[in-house]
């Protein structure tokens, strides 16, 4: 029975952890500026700036990718996206980068891993709300209906440790989708290689049509 109760108890404070996490990242990141190409005029200070500010870059940790620097661990898809400075969502970067269509794939993607996980903990409330009921029933023996009470409690205590271990397959399922991303690095360091690729070429345009 308490074994039960604790099982559920520990995959709810795995879980929520989790979803709230996905809510917030933190947003430091190595001052890095990748220049997508070599043969163009070199951008001025100020343009510069802006293009540090508005680059796609793909961090994997202490490896932060972008033009000309691809990692052996690139196709892994464990990554965060960073524009300039500051992560962003994997929807986001593709949105950034001109492919909704991926975006939204990512979007549809992040969505089920949560569905997921919700699942799995309404299953664990279930089985902790019957564990309760369970631990609170009180038998005795000089019961006429002892056999019968006997018999509830232990069904109680069947259903909850099955809900316990229905629960835990969408939940553990959730959580491992939850680390990664749809697309791979390498899919997002090529996306972000356009993209810069055609920053470059705004930027200086359209400082010198102001």
């Amino acid at each position: 029975m308490s074994k039960v109760l604790c099982v559920a108890v520990v995959l709810l404070a795995v879980g929520f952890p989790l979803l709230a996490q996905q809510g917030s990242q933190a947003t430091p990141a190595p001052a890095v500026s990748g220049q997508t190409t070599t043969d163009q005029q070199q951008p001025t200070p100020d343009q510069k700036k802006e293009l540090e500010q508005k680059e796609l870059f793909v961090d994997q940790g202490a490896v932060v990718l972008n033009a000309g620097n691809i990692s052996p661990v690139s196709n892994s898809h464990v990554w965060d996206g960073r524009q300039g400075f500051k992560i962003i969502s994997e929807s986001d970067f593709y949105q950034i980068a001109g492919l909704p269509k991926v975006a939204e794939e990512a979007s549809s993607y992040r969505s089920t891993s949560r569905l997921l996980i919700y699942g799995g903990v309404f299953g664990d409330l279930g089985a902790a709300a019957l564990s309760i009921v369970a631990a609170s029933t009180n038998i005795s023996s000089s019961d006429p209906n002892y056999n019968r009470d006997v018999t509830t409690v232990n069904v109680e205590i069947t259903v909850a440790a099955a809900l316990v271990a229905v629960a835990l397959i969408p939940e553990i399922i959730g959580i491992h989708r939850l680390h990664q991303n749809w697309s791979s690095a390498q899919e997002a360091l090529q996306a972000a290689d356009d993209y810069n690729a055609k920053l470059v070429k705004v930027i200086p345009d359209q400082n010198q049509s102001q």
